[in-house]
């Protein structure tokens, strides 16, 4: 989850409350932590956060948050320009914090500092970013170029159709490349619902055209996207399958240091199952086990634990099921950590005619991605 900018009391009681929530051991969809999004913000680049709230970093706040809270605390977007010392970057980088470039108005030397001493990341990438101004007839790199010269930045994009238009994310995809970026929906808690306007940390909105807007319709204010979206789009875009599903599985799931996005041993086995339209038909959460009652996770990914004759028919018969249990999946098993019952893919399938996607589902604390994984016999990335 995404904490924006705010009061920082605010922000740390919110903050606190995902940690409770945590530690309850009642979340069944695996939250590695908190995306602080501010208050160390540019207001020039605020966007619909409320600039009233946005300062430059305060020691006094932040050293004693993270010394007792950074565990919890996984990514940190700000504004480099108003890091004059550094002290903030580096104090994230020191505590294992993903020290992100976003809603800034940095030009290149700003940026170059940044990197320099730990920042790695562009949060939303052309949203609320700078780009290419002159200072007095010279011109200056911003945040957005930034992004395309420095190759330790990974990016993340909203790929909805809307903030980046299909376009733009060729362009993205062609000069910053796949294993570089990490699409995020940036949606707010309304995404998935029927609401079409209110009020977000004080700022009024509406929502139309498939996107939320400040209420005098200038900005956008956020997104109402949901994951299987950005996959649609960036095949749009000209990407893979495989690649499109990597910059939502994979590529977030190694910045944050989770042992998601692949279907190998020492993975988490959390899916979710998409048809060929992209559309979400089945997820499978390792917590959801015991709800669902006929899964167990194991040391090389789960198996069938005893359950009625129905059940075990209709998950081996389904073509939702793709990630069979087989040696080429799992390498080799010793014989005491085989499934209790035989997965071969039903006869009259091949592995290829079978659903093509599966995703690995984790909510992780870039603006509540949620990770795909994608498999076929003929592709893997």
């Amino acid at each position: 989850p995404t904490v924006t900018a705010g009061p920082f009391e605010t922000m740390k009681k919110a903050t606190l409350n995902v940690i409770k929530a945590l530690k309850t051991g009642k979340i069944k969809n695996n939250v590695p932590g908190v995306h602080l999004e501010g208050p160390y913000l540019s207001k020039e680049q605020c966007g619909a956060q409320c600039p009233t709230f946005i300062t430059a970093p305060n020691e006094k706040d932040y050293v004693p948050f993270i010394k007792e809270y950074g565990a919890f605390v996984k990514k940190w977007t700000y504004a480099p320009e108003n890091d004059k010392d550094q002290k903030f970057v580096k104090f994230l980088s020191e505590n294992n914090i993903i020290p992100s470039i976003g809603h800034s108005n940095a030009i290149y030397d700003d940026v170059k500092l940044a990197v320099d001493n730990g920042a790695n990341m562009v949060t939303h990438l052309y949203s609320c970013t700078s780009s290419i101004a002159r200072d007095h007839g010279f011109r200056r790199l911003g945040v957005t170029e930034c992004a395309y010269l420095f190759d330790d930045l990974k990016c993340e994009i909203i790929a909805d159709g809307r903030h980046l238009p299909i376009e733009l994310l060729k362009l993205i995809f062609k000069n910053k490349g796949f294993e570089n970026l990490v699409m995020v929906t940036d949606s707010l808690e309304i995404a998935g619902t029927d609401v079409k306007e209110g009020l977000m940390s004080g700022t009024a909105f509406i929502v139309e055209d498939g996107v939320c807007k400040l209420k005098d319709r200038s900005a956008f204010a956020g997104s109402v996207a949901t994951d299987e979206i950005l996959v649609k789009t960036a095949l749009e875009a000209g990407a893979s399958m495989a690649n499109a599903v990597r910059m939502i599985t994979y590529n977030p799931a190694k910045l944050l240091g989770l042992k998601k996005g692949l279907i190998e041993k020492g993975y988490g086995p959390d899916f979710v199952v998409l048809d060929e339209t992209i559309k979400v038909c089945d997820v499978f959460v390792t917590l959801l086990c015991e709800k669902r009652g006929f899964f167990e996770q194991c040391d090389f990914f789960f198996h069938i634990r005893d359950c009625d004759a129905k059940l075990k028919r209709e998950f081996f018969n389904s073509r939702r099921v793709v990630a069979c249990f087989e040696q080429n999946v799992f390498g080799d098993l010793s014989s005491d950590r085989r499934p209790r019952e035989s997965a071969r893919l039903p006869s009259a399938c091949k592995k290829n005619d079978i659903l093509r996607v599966v995703a690995s589902f984790s909510e992780c604390s870039c603006h509540s991605h949620t990770f795909f994984q994608y498999v076929t016999g003929a592709e893997q990335f």
